[in-house]
């Protein structure tokens, strides 16, 4: 969001990017009505170091998004500045496609918390304040996708489907 003239919040198309080589950008609709190519501008450019190749989730009520990549490192980013909020990591092997993060995290409906899928089978629980790990449950293997479900997480396991609860990461 950003401000129009009169002070009131005036929307602000930005477009999320993470790529192979570690970066992650935001491009933004400049004021123009026009659909011109020069009517999008770099807003803003950050390195994380790894590749990402799980989806960047915007988190608007919170003015974040979530990054997370291959090596296990979780970031929250400014989604005006790109300034990082807080990195959680766990110690992964990157040359191994068992570790690190593939599927996109979720936040949680109320936003308080983000799910974390890890390659391994691990599904961490994550405060979106600060980063801190509030649980975590082993699945019983990789998880290629993830969506939040009211109170649960429906997870796509090798075909299967098993419910987290996302108070406490018991599996059901």
């Amino acid at each position: 969001l950003s401000s129009s003239a009169e002070g009131t919040p005036s929307e602000v198309l930005r477009i999320l990017v993470a790529s192979q080589d570690g970066t992650v950008r935001a491009v933004e609709r400049s004021g123009k009505d026009s659909p011109e190519e020069d009517a999008y501008r770099m807003a803003w450019e950050i390195a994380v170091g790894a590749p990402v190749f799980a989806g960047v989730v915007a988190v608007r009520e919170l003015e974040m998004a979530i990054v997370a990549d291959v090596t296990g490192a979780v970031r929250a980013v400014e989604l005006r500045s790109g300034v990082v909020r807080w990195t959680a990591k766990w110690q992964c092997d990157s040359s191994s496609s068992t570790d690190g993060v593939f599927a996109t995290p979720t936040v949680l409906p109320k936003g308080g918390a983000v799910l974390v899928p890890f390659r391994s089978g691990t599904l961490r629980c994550l405060s979106t304040a600060d980063g801190t790990l509030m649980w975590e449950t082993r699945l019983s293997t990789s998880p290629l996708t993830s969506t939040a479900v009211d109170s649960a997480l429906s997870r796509g396991i090798s075909g299967a489907v098993a419910c987290v609860a996302a108070a406490d990461g018991r599996v059901t």
